[in-house]
């Protein structure tokens, strides 16, 4: 096999490995609040009670992702509300669950527009106290602060996209927020220019290398 050959059939590999990887479908990410730094405490929630904390929502949220554990046999089922600070409210609900795990759930409406000050609350309507990871524990050990106080997580809260997507069908929203914070006239624009520059650098590459080892 020629060097060439060999040098075409490896870019044919990748470019095939490329495709294979960005049509890919599964849910994506709209944002998280995972933070954590040692590791999350288990956060209880008894029969009957809520807990709420602060969380930035983000744009085209449709479905959240939790990690739930339980105390006894079974557990839940748990209300869940996303509420903006404008009064504009979300929700979903997690079903009576036998097994802990991670558990994903749609929300209704999806989130059209971000907000920073968002208030979630998890509503234990089970009979069974149960458990959600916890995050963002800080850096003193064990969740202690200075003054030994045990300082409270938050659960653990992964936002994701309404509907399972492949990267090509996000391209335009990776466009789209490449461009933010940067010079003061980018714009989507910048990421196909960007992504057509590494791919001519990466075809100058083999085509380089093809040439070099056909010299040789």
């Amino acid at each position: 096999m020629g060097a060439g050959m060999g040098a075409f059939l490896g870019l044919l590999v990748v470019a095939v490995l490329l495709v294979v990887v960005l049509s890919d479908r599964e849910p994506r990410l709209t944002g998280s609040n995972s933070d954590v730094r040692l590791s999350g405490r288990s956060l209880e929630v008894v029969a009957g009670a809520q807990r709420c904390q602060r969380d930035v929502l983000p744009a085209g949220t449709g479905a959240v992702r939790v990690f739930l554990g339980l105390r006894g046999d079974s557990g839940g089922p748990v209300r869940v509300t996303l509420e903006r600070a404008d009064g504009t409210t979300a929700r979903t609900g997690i079903p009576r669950r036998t097994e802990p795990g991670t558990v994903e759930v749609a929300v209704e409406p999806t989130v059209a527009e971000e907000n920073a000050e968002a208030r979630i609350c998890f509503t234990n309507r089970g009979e069974d106290t149960i458990e959600f990871a916890g995050d963002r524990t800080p850096f003193l050990g064990g969740g202690a602060n200075a003054t030994s106080a045990l300082l409270d997580d938050d659960i653990r809260v992964d936002f994701l996209r309404p509907a399972e997507e492949t990267w090509w069908s996000l391209a335009p929203r990776v466009a789209e927020r490449f461009g933010v914070a940067k010079t003061s006239f980018s714009g989507p624009w910048l990421f196909w220019v960007v992504l057509g520059v590494v791919l001519l650098v990466a075809i100058a590459t083999v085509m380089l290398l093809s040439r070099t080892l056909r010299s040789r």
